[in-house]
């Protein structure tokens, strides 16, 4: 568990630092003989997502994040679950949408979404209350 809990930390510290390079304005020239690895890469599509959620653009936000997710980034899936269970941006809050993007991080032993989860099954947001299965994703 601690492996585990040790793995996350790193990686949102690695996620964190892209954000802030990219709110920064860094690392977004590329020179032009690059192949921009970026461009596929989920991970870097999540943090301009956050860069622009951040920034207050939820729209590119979310087109993003929903790249990245269809991708493979279960941060970005988590972000989506977030974007409709708020309703931000262009997106009409939709809690069994949220839900099924936050079950897909969960599912993947994403904490953040885990957590989300849990709130989604103890308040009733898009499932039926379950303050049972709440409490299994604390």
């Amino acid at each position: 568990v601690s492996s585990y809990k040790k793995k996350t930390q790193d990686r949102r510290q690695s996620l964190a630092e892209k954000v802030d390079a990219l709110i920064q304005g860094k690392d977004l020239v590329r020179p032009s003989t690059s192949p921009e690895p970026e461009k596929e890469d989920p991970e870097s599509k999540y943090a301009q997502a956050m860069a622009l959620h951040a920034q207050g653009n939820l729209d590119e936000a979310f087109n993003l994040a929903t790249e990245a997710a269809d991708m493979g980034s279960m941060d970005a899936a988590c972000l989506l679950g977030v974007l409709y269970a708020n309703g931000q941006g262009n997106v009409t809050q939709n809690y069994t949408i949220a839900v099924s993007w936050f079950q897909q991080a969960a599912s993947n032993k994403h904490v953040e979404a885990q957590y989300y989860l849990g709130l989604c099954y103890t308040n009733g947001a898009g499932v039926l209350k379950n303050d049972t299965a709440g409490f299994e994703y604390w």
